[in-house]
């Protein structure tokens, strides 16, 4: 006697297939998200120590 969801399980699981792969797809892009965000702060913050060394130059250099 054949399972009563013989000819269902291969649907089954190419829809959790389907789900496994959109999980993936997004956890992803909040990776990409995360790594732009990462980018920009990390120039962001080479800008603002670049900018505040050079205004402490600037006023030791006065000061001397």
């Amino acid at each position: 006697m054949a399972h009563p969801d013989h000819g269902t399980c291969p649907r089954r699981h190419r829809i959790h297939i389907e789900q496994t792969d959109k999980r993936f797809e997004n956890v992803q892009q909040d990776i990409r998200n995360l790594q732009q965000r990462m980018d920009s702060f990390m120039r962001w913050s080479f800008g603002t120590t670049i900018g505040v060394g050079g205004v402490i130059i600037g006023v030791l250099k006065l000061w001397s």
